[in-house]
């Protein structure tokens, strides 16, 4: 038997045994009778109940209980059904970031492991660069993790300069260079947490100069909006698009080279803000906008 029919199964009985017992209580107090054995008892013994024949009666009372009884079933089984569908693709998506997530750390254990057999006969540079590479990037993995677990709260706001903050925001990236910011709204202020927004600035630079295809990024300030754009190798399909910010989704691997932890956790903070975000791919351009 399936969840959801065990569990409709469940109701109705629960809903029979509630119905039988109020409606025996109901019947003891407004009856003369000293038990509600002695209730049924009467019942029974009636030969003509309400104007009918009793066997008539009990006919009807029965073939009437039989049919909430079934009706009941079938309302319960319908929504559990709902209920377990909705559970099991979230178990699905579940299994799947699991076994994507397993595999993502397992590429950088094995890239480890074979640096240090290869360490064991000597000395190598670049070995144990790459190995430390790796475990940065294993860090990285756990720390998106970490921030999925953590409940997002907004600590204090106030007003920040876009600009000034967004170049702040960028004095500790390697690639500073290749970051250009094109503001159209000078000396313009919002009023934001600036811890979490601060994490939103730096995740979306950091994602756009891993994944630009030329390593330079362009950063918008507009009056209602901030934009991020980068170049791509090939434009991501509007399937993929809607599903980026999905926790448990991946792309194949030859269409990503992560498994996006970053825009998830991006979108959650931005949604803790009260902004907006809106992701785009158009003329080989992946565009990120926060709409604030």
């Amino acid at each position: 038997m399936k969840n959801e029919q065990r569990l409709a199964l469940q109701i109705t009985f629960f809903v029979f045994l509630l119905f039988t017992v109020y409606g025996s209580i109901f019947l003891f107090i407004f009856s003369d009778s000293v038990s509600i054995k002695d209730i049924y008892l009467k019942l029974f013994e009636e030969k003509i109940i309400f104007g009918k024949n009793v066997f008539y009666f009990y006919t009807y009372v029965g073939i009437k209980c039989i049919s909430i009884l079934f009706g009941i079933y079938f309302i319960s089984y319908f929504f559990t059904k709902k209920l377990f569908t909705g559970i099991e693709r979230h178990n699905k998506k579940l299994r799947e970031y699991n076994h994507n997530l397993a595999h993502e750390l397992k590429t950088p254990i094995s890239v480890i492991h074979s640096n240090l057999d290869i360490l064991k006969f000597g000395f190598n540079k670049e070995k144990i660069s790459s190995s430390q590479d790796e475990l940065k990037n294993m860090i990285k993995i756990i720390d998106g993790l970490l921030d999925f677990s953590n409940s997002l709260h907004i600590s204090s706001k106030k007003n920040i300069n876009l600009e000034n903050f967004i170049q702040q925001s960028t004095y500790f990236v390697k690639e500073k260079s290749n970051i250009k910011i094109i503001n159209k709204e000078f000396n313009l202020s919002i009023y934001t947490d600036e811890v979490l927004f601060l994490r939103v600035i730096k995740n979306l630079i950091e994602n756009a100069l891993k994944y630009s295809l030329d390593g330079k990024l362009l950063i918008y300030i507009n009056t209602d909006k901030l934009i991020f754009q980068n170049k791509i190798e090939r434009n991501i399909s509007q399937k993929d698009l809607k599903n980026m910010t999905n926790k448990f989704y991946s792309q194949s691997p030859e269409q990503s080279k992560g498994y996006g932890l970053g825009l998830p956790m991006i979108e959650e903070i931005i949604k803790t803000l009260g902004y907006t975000m809106n992701i785009k791919s158009e003329d080989k351009k992946f565009t990120v906008e926060i709409l604030y």
